[in-house]
Order: structure tokens, then C-alpha cells, then sequence
């Protein structure tokens, strides 16, 4: 009993640090609700499998994300968040021995207590080389989650998922069947010997390093040239407003010619003069500043310069591309509470979307409006579009888009950016041919936006 007891708390604690290197890989967070119920799928397993533990548990995680989690992935993000995790500590066990000691431990009716706590301690070592093996090669698996969105990392992912797969099918069962790590083959006057734990530990660490350092210079490039149009964008709003500014002035100078002519016509009660002043110049002289270029002079209220230029870049694609743009900003607003990189992206995806789907109606239109409400940044983007309605909930998938197959990833993008953000939330609406994004960001406390 007492070593049963011993059995599964090493069980216990093995996939605690399974989930862990999953949590920190995928990036999800920690929910004890969730994690909980996970543990006690994988014990049930255990106990109802026995003996073919060591040869199944490699998929356990990957089931649970299927059947259970049913987060919105494509199938190689369940493939690789649902194997590395089981694959990188297993790798590590055999590479320190710890693997073999642990499962003649836990199959084993007579643990006593040293035993279980050398093991418990061996296991624990893990943590310790992960952190340090993070630091030194400054991974960030954020960089990681990008691969999935993007097709030109298709065929490295592809690759990872074949060799997870191969190990967890084929290599792992092999190696506990026959307890050798090594395979041998045998060339005309050569013998060749490969030893597969460090093989598979030096592929998965070099792939790793490999996309965090494609990511993080990719991101470094569009970050620059994030930068670029950002200055273009502020050159072109300078631009823009000194235009208004010019035309402004000279309405006024031609306003106050008028003023004059209508004074001396007011002394002299010349009623005719008057009134064809009035119709031929005062009537209409209001409506030149309904124009659409006015609406831009809004944006003088949005305080972040990289947020306003992003929205200059967005919002005069639309006018120039023959799309009629109202622009809501009344008060003054900076940024709101999240992260710029991520709202700039947000707001991308959404502007764009509101601008493509705004060109295939009848009447190309939309609403874009910020403000400040009951502690919360508000954001709007209403468009047009040519259906008099969509659904809504599908959207957001991977690859699912109202405009066809594989043209849903900037929605996808979404789900995963705001995941990060429990005082976000995103109303989506979509009826009458029109499509409705509004975005609230609760304020933190202490802070005005």
C-alpha cells in the first residue's frame, strides 16, 4: 500500500513537470481548475493501463488538448504542444538515468521511503537545468507560437512533428522493450553507431534555438519597418494638417472680405446686396468643412504617436481607396491598458479586415471611434460589408474566415493576443450588412488613459 502511495506521487510529480515545460512552451497559463482535472485524467489513465504506461503516456497530453481543452489549434500545434513536453523530459531522464531508476520505482511494490525521496530529488533536477539552459540561450517560447501562423516555417514544423512522432511510435517503445539507446547499421567497411538520446536531445534544443532566433529577427525587421511607416505616416499627418491649417487660413481671409463687404452693405440698407451675398457666399460656406480629409484632423486628440500613425496609414488607405470614413475621437486619449506591439496588431487586423470587406459592398463605409467610458478605453470598428450577415463564433478559428479557407489566421491571431488579457474583452457583432468589432480595455487603477 505504502509503496503504491510512493507510485503515484512520483507519477504525480513527474507530470507536474511535464505540464510545467508545456505551460512555459505554449504560453498558456496556469488554471488550478483545469491543471487539476488534467493530473487526475493522466493518474486514472495510469492506474486503468499499468504496465503500458511507459509506452502510451507520450500521448496523454495530446488526447487531453484534443478531446478535453479543444483549444482552437491546427493539428501540428496539437501535435507539438501535446509530444515535446512528454519527449524533452523523457530525453532528459534517459540522458541522467533517471528514467530507468523511476519506472522500476513506480512499478514496484516495495519503495521505501529513501527511495522515493532520491527519486523525487533526481526529478526535481530538471527544473533547475531548464532555467539555466533558458538563460543562457535566451529563448523566449512566445517566439515559438508564431510559427503557426506563418507558412514559411511550415517545413521546419512539419519536421519537429515527424520526429516527435517517430520517438513517441516507434524509438520510445524500443528503447523500454529492449532498454537500448542505441541503433547500429552496418555500410560496406563501416559500422555505424548512433546513439539516440543525444541525437534527439541535441535536435529538439538546436530547433528550438533555431526558430526563436528566425523569429526574433523577423520580428526585428518588421519592427523596423514598423518604425519606417510609423515616420512616414507622422510625416504625411504633418503634411495633411498643414494643408488644413493653409486652407483654413485662407478661408478666413476670404471671410473676412466678405464680413467687410457685408458691413458696408448693412450701413448703406442695401437689402439686395445682402441678401445676394448671403446666397451667393455665406449659404453653402459651411459644408466645405464636412469634407472627408476634416474627419483626419480627429486623430489630433490620440496622444501616442505610434498609435496615431498606424491609424493615419489605416484610415487614409480606406479614403483613398474610394471608401467613405467617419472618425470618432472627441477627447483627448493615449494608450490604453495593453501592450503597443499588441494593440497595433490588433487594430491591423481589424482595419484591415474592416477595409477589404468594405470594398465588396454596395456602399463602401466605415465607423472607426475611441474613447474613454465608466474606466475603460472603448474601441470601434464598424463596417460594411456584402452579406447581410455572418457567423460570428466561426471567425475566429484558424484557416476559417468568411472570405474562404486559409484566410482566417489575422482573426486567429486575435483570440491569441487577447488570451493574454483577462481585462480585455471583444464584442463581435454582424447583421443589416453590417460588421461590428468593439474592443473594451478596462483601465488599471490609478491610471488615466
Amino acid at each position: 500500500m505504502v509503496g503504491s502511495v510512493y507510485s503515484g506521487l512520483i507519477v504525480l510529480v513527474d507530470w507536474l513537470i511535464k505540464l510545467f515545460v508545456f505551460h512555459k512552451i505554449s504560453g498558456l497559463k496556469w488554471e488550478i481548475k483545469k491543471d487539476s482535472a488534467i493530473l487526475a485524467v493522466i493518474l486514472l489513465l495510469n492506474f486503468f493501463v499499468q504496465g503500458l504506461a511507459p509506452y502510451v503516456e507520450s500521448f496523454y497530453l495530446f488526447f487531453i488538448l484534443v478531446f478535453l481543452l479543444r483549444r482552437n489549434w491546427k493539428l501540428s500545434q496539437y501535435l507539438f504542444y501535446g509530444l515535446i513536453p512528454n519527449v524533452l523530459v523523457d530525453l532528459f531522464q534517459r540522458m541522467t538515468g533517471i528514467f530507468t531508476v523511476k519506472y522500476f520505482l513506480v512499478f514496484n511494490e516495495n519503495v521505501s521511503i529513501n527511495d522515493f525521496i532520491f527519486i523525487l530529488v533526481s526529478l526535481l533536477i530538471f527544473l533547475p537545468v531548464y532555467f539555466l539552459f533558458i538563460r543562457i540561450m535566451r529563448i523566449d517560447f512566445e517566439n515559438i507560437n508564431i510559427v503557426f501562423g506563418n507558412k514559411i516555417y511550415k517545413r521546419i514544423v512539419y519536421t519537429i512533428n515527424a520526429f516527435l512522432l517517430a520517438y513517441c511510435l516507434a524509438i520510445n517503445p524500443i528503447m523500454i522493450w529492449n532498454r537500448e539507446a542505441q541503433f547500429s547499421f552496418k555500410i560496406p567497411n563501416v559500422s555505424l553507431h548512433i546513439d539516440v538520446i543525444p541525437f534527439y536531445l541535441f535536435f529538439f534544443i538546436v530547433a528550438i534555438i533555431y526558430i526563436n532566433f528566425k523569429v526574433k529577427d523577423q520580428l526585428d525587421k518588421e519592427l523596423r519597418r514598423s518604425k519606417e511607416m510609423q515616420l512616414k505616416s507622422l510625416a504625411e499627418y504633418s503634411k495633411h494638417v498643414e494643408s488644413l491649417y493653409r486652407e483654413i487660413r485662407s478661408f478666413r481671409h476670404d471671410y473676412t472680405n466678405i464680413l467687410v463687404s457685408l458691413s458696408q452693405s448693412i450701413k448703406n440698407n442695401d437689402l439686395p446686396m445682402i441678401k445676394q451675398i448671403y446666397e451667393a457666399i455665406l449659404e453653402d460656406s459651411d459644408k466645405k468643412f464636412y469634407d472627408a480629409k476634416y474627419n483626419m484632423a480627429n486623430l489630433v486628440n490620440v496622444k501616442d504617436e505610434a498609435l496615431k500613425s498606424i491609424l493615419f496609414a489605416k484610415l487614409s488607405q480606406a479614403q483613398h481607396a474610394g471608401i467613405e470614413v467617419a472618425i470618432e475621437i472627441v477627447d483627448p486619449i493615449g494608450l490604453p491598458n495593453i501592450e503597443l506591439l499588441d494593440l497595433i496588431t490588433l487594430l491591423s487586423i481589424f482595419l484591415d479586415n474592416a477595409i477589404e470587406a468594405s470594398l465588396e459592398a454596395e456602399h463602401p463605409s466605415f465607423l472607426f471611434a475611441y474613447f474613454k467610458e465608466g474606466g475603460q478605453a472603448i474601441l470601434i470598428i464598424d463596417n460594411a460589408m456584402e452579406k447581410e450577415k455572418i457567423d460570428t463564433k466561426s471567425i475566429f478559428k484558424y484557416g476559417q474566415s468568411s472570405k474562404g479557407q486559409e484566410r482566417g489566421i489575422g482573426l486567429a491571431n486575435v483570440k491569441e493576443i487577447l488570451g493574454k488579457y483577462p481585462h480585455i474583452s471583444l464584442m463581435t457583432s454582424s447583421s443589416n450588412y453590417r460588421f461590428r468589432q468593439e474592443l473594451h480595455i478596462l483601465e488599471k487603477k490609478g491610471n488615466a488613459i
